[in-house]
Parts: C-alpha cells; structure tokens; sequence
C-alpha cells in the first residue's frame, strides 16, 4: 500500500506505478471539499488477500480494505492506470507546478463526471491555432 498525503505526491506515485494496476481510495467528501486536504491510497487487491481475516473490513463501496483505514471512509477513486491516462491526456508532468495540479483537478473531476479523458492543448497544437 503506498500512501500519498498530498497531490504532487499523488501524480509522482501515479507516473512511477507504470506497468502495474492498483485501485486508489480517497475520501469522497474531503476530495469535493478540497482536493488539496484529501488523502489516497494505492491498494492492491492480492495485498489485502494476504491480511489475516481480523486484519481487513468490508468496506461501504464493497472492497475488502486493511482495518486501519476503516476511519478514513475510503471510496474506490480510479485504477492506477486510469489515473495515469488522466494525467497524460492533461499534460502533467511528474514533478508538476501548482498551476499543473491544478489542471489536474480539472482533469480528473472532469473524467470522473464524463468518464472521458480532458485533452489539455500541448504548446505544439497551441501555436497552430
């Protein structure tokens, strides 16, 4: 499980888990209140299989989670994959500035309400207009 306290952390973690496919879980209500408070978690499927039976819960959403989140009120928010989709299709880099992370907000709200990708324009396809 990797834990990211804050979205440069987030996109950071999203980019170098290429190539593997976890789901993240955030908070719902600090996510739509502040984005920047909110919290996720990169949970693998087979790493809650191998907690013992007193160790995970049934979470609200369905999933199985490890017990110690049970207070976090965690919701299944994207595939690791996904997310990393959102974050090329806006443009993001790895070490993004405020202005990125703020992009990606945009970006990943807007794909969670049209469960389709935001096309941010790149410099190239900006001079051509």
């Amino acid at each position: 499980m990797i834990q990211c306290d804050n979205l440069a952390t987030l996109i950071y973690s999203t980019i170098a888990s290429v190539g593997s496919n976890c789901w993240i879980y955030v908070n719902r209500g600090k996510w739509k209140n502040n984005p920047h408070t909110a919290q996720f978690f990169f949970i693998d499927e087979d790493e809650v299989d191998a907690l013992p039976e007193n160790e995970i819960y049934e979470s609200e959403a369905g999933p199985h989670l490890p017990i110690k989140l049970h207070e976090l009120d965690l919701y299944p928010w994207f595939e690791s994959q996904t997310l990393v989709g959102v974050i090329e299709n806006a443009s993001i880099p790895q070490n993004p500035s405020q202005e990125e992370i703020e992009r990606f907000i945009l970006a990943a709200n807007h794909y969670r309400e049209y469960d389709d990708f935001y096309d941010y324009p790149s410099a190239s396809q900006e001079t051509r207009a």
